[in-house]
C-alpha cells in the first residue's frame, strides 16, 4: 500500500529541492534571524546562532498589519505563548489579514521595507511565525496560509522567495516539510 501523503509531498514542486534547502540551511545556520531551540530540535537543527538577542518588551496592541515591524515578529517568535491572550490575538489577526489580503501582501511589504533583503527577511519570519504557531496549537489554518505564502508566484517573481535559496526560506521549506511529515 502506498503512503499517499508521503507521495504527494514528494511530487510537490515546493519540496522538490529539499536536499538543496537542507544543505543551504546547514551551511548558513548563523544567518537565521532567530532560533527557536524547541522548534529546531524537532528538525535536527543544532548549534544555530542568532544574530541578535531578543529583549523582553511590552508587545504593543495590534493595530494594522502595515504597522507590524520585524522586531514584533521576532519578539512573538521568541516568546510565543499560546496561553497569552495578546500573543493569540496578534497571531489570529496576522492570519486573518493574510487570509483576506494575500493578493496585496507584496505591495504592503514593499511599502514597509523598500530594501529587498529586509522585505525577504520580514515575510520569511512571518511564515516562520505561522509555522511555529501551527506547531504549538495544531491549528491547520496557520500551516495552510504559510504554505500559500511559500507557493505564491507573484511574491517569488519579485524576489521575496529568493531563488538563490535565502537561508530563512530554506529554513521554512525544511520546517514545513517536517511538519507535514508529522501530520
Amino acid at each position: 500500500m502506498v503512503n499517499l501523503t508521503h507521495t504527494n509531498y514528494m511530487t510537490d514542486p515546493l519540496f522538490s529541492k529539499i536536499t538543496a534547502h537542507e544543505a543551504n540551511l546547514k551551511k548558513n545556520k548563523a544567518n537565521i534571524a532567530y532560533c527557536n531551540e524547541t522548534f529546531n530540535k524537532k528538525f535536527g537543527i543544532t548549534d544555530c546562532t542568532q544574530q541578535t538577542s531578543i529583549a523582553v518588551k511590552e508587545l504593543p496592541n495590534y493595530k494594522y498589519f502595515k504597522t507590524i515591524q520585524l522586531d514584533d515578529i521576532l519578539y512573538l517568535r521568541a516568546y510565543l505563548d499560546t496561553n497569552n491572550e495578546q500573543h493569540h490575538i496578534w497571531c489570529k489577526r496576522i492570519y486573518r489579514f493574510l487570509e483576506l489580503r494575500l493578493s496585496d501582501i507584496q505591495n504592503r511589504i514593499k511599502r514597509n521595507y523598500p530594501k529587498k533583503e529586509d522585505s525577504i527577511l520580514f515575510i520569511q519570519n512571518v511564515i516562520t511565525l505561522l509555522l511555529e504557531y501551527y506547531d504549538k496549537t495544531n491549528d491547520s489554518r496557520f500551516l495552510s496560509i504559510a504554505l500559500k505564502l511559500l507557493r505564491k508566484k507573484a511574491i517569488a517573481k519579485h524576489g521575496f522567495l529568493n531563488a538563490n535559496y535565502h537561508v530563512q526560506y530554506s529554513y521554512n521549506i525544511v520546517a514545513a516539510q517536517q511538519l507535514i511529515n508529522n501530520i
